[in-house]
């Protein structure tokens, strides 16, 4: 402060214009200004002539608080606050001021100014007012019981034509069981579990639980070097890539042997700032404490049926895996052929009259636009979480299963599958509230500092409580980065971890998500570093530079669908599928970028560094902008006609939303295909399987039809361009 006021004498505006002077590109934004009228003359304390302020109205330009400081008739002193209401609540502009008026009180007490904090401000710590039970090895417990002692009536798992009961499902069980025993594995040893969805990988997740091995969910589509590096870092005891229930002779007796409340339950990877996934170790009771609070918050019982749709090395994938087995009920599971197929989900959620639904928004979005009337009608509680989650997308599940509860729930990896949740009332466009922690945990919102901010302010969100990891398994660092400790209300220390998450408290005492801190983006519910791509990207001999970037059609929505883009500069003869080809050999596809923009060099800050909001803007333009490739535009005209309310940008790599093929809409879009072209004929079984507007093109051109299909698809897009007076003019 005092450093700043020794350039008094410089004004604001001055310095704007200076700034303006060195770089024009620049948006100078003063959101909150101080204005010093304590110079200006008070009015005479003479009765009948005291001049009285009755309103006023403060037009500055991009300021949306203007603090003023002024001299009262009486000797005393003024505050005033003058605040743009669409920026800032007046709950907020109202503490400013008391937290002013006490500290400027606190100033005229000597020994206020050997005190660190001279007043109390309001430091919210959002707790939930229920504790976390003690750890009792529930889940295992009652997994023992309704597998070997006691098992339910019910079917335990149906996934495509296979429904299997309990006492199958501990027969599979006890032969994995035995299977990991007799190839050494033992309690805390480490076992990667790297196949594909069904039956089998849910019998080793429960082998591994039981036993108290520690699973480590890998996806097996994923590079052969994402994953081999994954396994150099855990060092498991056994890697499982198929089934374990063969069984083998002479196996020992399977006992129940009771596990510790800090022992590692299961270690998920995440994208890593550094370049490499980091492995979170989360604890028993962690996952015991949230599955107790959803199973009795939901009532989820032995008469449920859960669609299993997460895939395993999603957190999220947890509940699936284990609530099921802990309360007798149903697991439905899509198949591994069937984890993108929306309308398959759809017709077994009516087959079986599925009652509860968890998945990232995306993949309810998907179900959504899949789904016949009808069909989701048996739905009771549909759970929300890892993205934003819209009014739009809550108003169209309303519509679909009317009695439908519906949660949004969320927190890091780091923090348990979710330590906070909300329970979605009817509301307008904008996004959900984050909510409220679960029962033994806590948040704060603090500053840069860590010091916690009062309501309505914006800061980091810090986690403490029984949901917070133990940490990453890096060899040698205790306390990684983010994760420490901080005394709770009652004294004792408690593991707490930073998030990169950008949140306020409501004046309602409810958080709102805002957005990110660091370079972490989340696409489609996946938390993906930029700089893990860009490191991989770099590899490619040919690429010089290359900048990641969340990329949104709509700048104005900021809530709306995400995807990740790539602007690059790299030598002659590299391109967006040369690129693409490269990463999908080292990274999983959700890391791959589906919106490419090849340029001469990358937008740059003043200081050297990527401009990110420049790239965006690029990568934006280029997701607007047309294809030169004749077929690419006729591809995404002929969907964009099927789907007319969604919009497929004009881009070789953009994915095709599963739910635009669906219900016969691949002969639709044929159909589209051959009105634009005037009847080139084009066959539907070639396109089968393609994911990208680039692979629907490499199937058009591979055709016998691909010259005669290149120049209607010319002619086509010319005369899609044309206004009507061009049209009318060109016919004479």
């Amino acid at each position: 402060m005092l450093a700043a006021l020794s350039h008094r004498t410089v004004s604001g505006t001055t310095v704007a214009r200076q700034v303006l002077a060195a770089d024009r590109t620049a948006a100078v934004v003063c959101p909150v200004t101080f204005t010093n009228g304590l110079s200006w003359p008070a009015s005479p304390d003479l009765p009948g002539e005291r001049i009285r302020l009755s309103e006023h109205l403060t037009a500055t330009p991009q300021v949306a608080l203007d603090l003023r400081v002024s001299v009262a008739d009486s000797g005393g002193l003024y505050l005033h606050a003058d605040f743009a209401t669409d920026a800032i609540s007046e709950t907020v502009v109202r503490g400013v001021l008391r937290t002013a008026a006490d500290l400027l009180e606190a100033m005229a007490d000597e020994a206020t100014w050997s005190r660190g904090e001279p007043v109390d401000i309001d430091q919210s710590v959002l707790t939930s007012p229920d504790t976390a039970p003690p750890y009792r090895d529930e889940i295992r417990t009652m997994l023992w019981r309704n597998l070997f002692q006691d098992p339910p009536a019910g079917v335990a798992i149906v996934c495509g034509g296979r429904r299997i009961d309990y006492p199958t499902l501990a027969h599979m069980v006890t032969d994995a069981m035995s299977v990991l025993r007799a190839d050494g594995v033992r309690a805390g040893d480490r076992v990667t579990v790297e196949m594909g969805k069904g039956v089998e990988q849910i019998v080793t997740v429960l082998a591994c639980l039981l036993m108290r091995a520690v699973y480590i969910p890998l996806d097996p589509t994923a590079p052969e070097r994402r994953r081999e590096a994954i396994v150099a870092a855990v060092r498991p005891r056994r890697r499982v890539t198929e089934g374990l229930t063969g069984g083998r002779e002479g196996a020992p007796t399977i006992r129940f042997e009771p596990s510790a409340a800090d022992d590692a339950q299961y270690i998920l990877f995440t994208s890593g700032s550094t370049g490499a996934p980091k492995g979170v170790v989360v604890r028993r009771d962690s996952v015991e404490a949230m599955m107790r609070s959803s199973l009795d918050r939901w009532r989820i019982g032995a008469d449920d049926v859960l669609f299993g749709v997460s895939a395993l090395h999603h957190d999220m994938s947890v509940v699936d895996s284990l609530a099921p087995f802990q309360v007798g009920a149903t697991l439905v599971l899509p198949t591994h052929e069937q984890r993108r197929d929306a309308v398959a989900w759809a017709e077994a959620v009516a087959a079986e009259r599925v009652t509860v639904w968890i998945s990232v928004p995306a993949m309810m979005d998907m179900l959504l636009h899949c789904a016949a009337a009808g069909q989701l009608g048996t739905l009771r509680r549909a759970v929300l979480g890892g993205d934003w989650v819209t009014g739009e997308l809550v108003d169209r599940l309303r519509t679909a299963a009317p009695d439908c509860g519906i949660t949004s729930v969320g927190g890091p990896t780091e923090t348990t599958v979710w330590n906070i949740w909300h329970d979605v009332v009817p509301q307008g466009p904008g996004p959900v509230p984050y909510g409220s922690p679960l029962p033994g945990n806590a948040y704060q919102v603090v500053d840069d500092h860590g010091r916690p901010v009062p309501p309505g302010v914006v800061g980091r969100m810090r986690c403490t409580g029984i949901a917070v990891a133990d940490g990453y398994l890096v060899a040698g660092d205790a306390v990684p980065p983010g994760f420490g400790t901080t005394v709770g209300a009652d004294g004792l220390a408690q593991r707490s971890f930073l998030t990169s998450d950008i949140g306020r408290y409501r004046p309602d005492g409810v958080i709102e998500f805002l957005g990110r801190a660091d370079g972490f983006v989340k696409v489609r519910g996946v938390r993906i570093e930029p700089g893990e791509v860009e490191k991989e990207l770099l590899s490619h001999s040919a690429v010089a530079r290359a900048v990641v970037s969340a990329v949104r059609a709509d700048p104005a929505d900021s809530f709306g669908e995400t995807a990740l883009g790539c602007l690059y500069v790299a030598a002659n003869g590299s391109d967006p599928a040369e690129l693409r080809a490269h990463l999908e050999r080292r990274l999983p596809s959700s890391h791959v970028p589906t919106v490419w923009r090849r340029v001469d060099d990358v937008p740059l800050t003043p200081n050297g560094k990527p401009d990110r909001d420049s790239v965006e803007h690029i990568l934006r333009t280029s997701v607007e902008g047309a294809d030169t490739d004749p077929l690419v535009w006729l591809t995404a005209a002929a969907l964009n006609r099927v789907r007319p309310d969604d919009e497929v940008p004009v881009d070789a790599a953009t994915e095709i939303p599963m739910h635009w093929l669906a219900r016969g809409g691949l002969a639709a879009v044929v159909r589209q295909m051959s009105e634009l072209t005037g009847g080139v004929p084009v066959d539907p079984a070639a396109l089968a399987g393609a994911d990208t507007v680039g692979g629907v093109v490499a199937a058009l051109r591979s055709g016998p039809s691909a010259s005669e299909l290149v120049a209607a698809a010319e002619l086509a897009r010319e005369i899609e361009q044309l206004t009507d007076d061009e049209v009318d003019a060109r016919l004479g």
